[in-house]
């Protein structure tokens, strides 16, 4: 399943609150179209702490940590973890750079207007400065582009 599809085809199983946030307003524009019910705020985790009230079972970075340095991944990690319920899941998806990568995947990667593609253990060990080691897995994934690519998941639980 391509990631862009995700949250749709979530959407349509069962019911879901959306809170995002970006600070793109062009992003946000294009996501009030997509998820009019959704709470969406224009920023960052330091500009909205306040804004986003609650907890949350799921918080995503989609596309995000490979555009930020380390320091602002690290407080992206911390902002997800304040927000998740005990139990609750953090989810990245970021393109990354592999040993043994194929050319044309290394080629894209390399391209990638983010400027901070990472290895996978450097993904692993930006959350798991906040969440922990044992709560962090990280998996390396391909075939979800119609050419070949490799996208870093992470998965930390509160």
């Amino acid at each position: 399943m391509r990631p862009r599809r995700i949250p749709r085809r979530l959407r349509s199983r069962v019911d879901i609150d959306y809170v995002g946030f970006d600070p793109n307003p062009k992003y946000i524009s294009s996501a009030r179209v997509r998820f009019s019910d959704a709470d969406l705020y224009i920023g960052t985790t330091e500009s909205v702490r306040d804004d986003v009230t609650g907890t949350f079972d799921l918080a995503v970075a989609m596309g995000v940590l490979h555009h930020v340095d380390d320091e602002t991944a690290e407080a992206i990690a911390e902002f997800a973890h304040s927000k998740l319920h005990e139990g609750g899941r953090f989810l990245t998806i970021d393109p990354v750079l592999l040993d043994r990568q194929h050319p044309v995947a290394r080629v894209l990667t390399r391209l990638d207007r983010g400027k901070h593609v990472r290895r996978l253990h450097q993904y692993q060990e930006l959350i798991a400065g906040r969440f922990g080691r044992d709560a962090v897995t990280t998996t390396a994934e391909s075939g979800w582009l119609r050419v070949p690519y490799n996208h870093a998941v992470v998965i930390a639980v509160r």
